[in-house]
């Protein structure tokens, strides 16, 4: 099988950025070393992408670690200035809170 990637010419911008913004971001790994934890240095991170990227987000976090569940609520919460919606789901035998918000840019 061929596959060829083509550019998007200026004329189809707008088209490729409506189609973006049917995909959510996902934050995959997010690590922040213990000497620099409890600093708004994770927090600052995280505000600073989701301010570069505008568009749906999620962010799935272990129900097991609490310390993380902690963090993300109150730093989307911080970005948003509402309450994300929260979503329990098994994925692989795993217990996942995902939630969910959008984020308009700067």
């Amino acid at each position: 099988m061929k596959v060829e990637l083509v550019r998007a010419t200026i004329d189809q911008k707008s088209i490729m950025a409506n189609l973006l913004e049917l995909y959510a971001y996902d934050f995959t790994e997010f690590f922040v070393m213990k000497k620099y934890k409890q600093h708004g240095i994770g927090t600052a991170a995280a505000l600073k992408i989701w301010e570069q990227f505008k568009g749906q987000w999620q962010v799935r976090v272990l129900v097991d670690n609490k310390i993380a569940c902690s963090f993300w609520l109150q730093a989307i919460k911080k970005f948003t200035s509402v309450t994300p919606s929260k979503k329990d789901a098994t994925i692989n035998g795993e217990d996942w809170i995902i939630y969910s918000f959008e984020s308009k840019g700067i």
